[in-house]
């Protein structure tokens, strides 16, 4: 067993989502680029992500909340536009098996920006994931 990519424990949006942003996208996705109207820079990220496409990951994270339940094989990931769109191809990028990753977790977690609330649960939870691999090293 192997630990989850940095971000997924606590879940935290710009450790786990923020690298793949920074190599792949931010290139030509900020305020001043070619592609300036979707901006994946700063806080606008999160937004833009969430928001994008239809169903949106809001809108699938809304669906799921009013049905009161998950539902099995329908992720926000296999239904979200952006991954379709990055599969379809766009502009070349070239994402790595764990970029992919990162996109998945992040989105069949229901879009969360945050896996705790507050500083001192996140430290909680960091503490545990450090004590959980040291036991999985021996």
């Amino acid at each position: 067993m192997a630990p989850e990519p940095s971000g997924t424990w606590p879940l935290d949006f710009e450790e786990l989502v923020g690298p793949v942003l920074k190599q792949h996208c931010q290139g030509c996705h900020h305020a001043e680029g070619e592609a300036d109207r979707f901006d994946l820079t700063g806080d606008r990220a999160y937004l833009a992500l969430a928001n994008y496409g239809q169903p949106s990951l809001r809108d699938h994270v809304m669906t799921r909340y009013h049905q009161g339940r998950s539902v099995a094989n329908a992720g926000a990931s296999q239904e979200n536009p952006l991954i379709q769109m990055l599969r379809g191809g766009h502009h070349d990028v070239q994402l790595e098996s764990t970029d992919w990753q990162r996109l998945f977790v992040w989105m069949d977690t229901y879009g969360q920006r945050s896996g705790s609330f507050g500083h001192e649960q996140e430290e909680d939870l960091r503490r545990l994931r450090q004590h959980l691999a040291e036991l999985l090293e021996e």
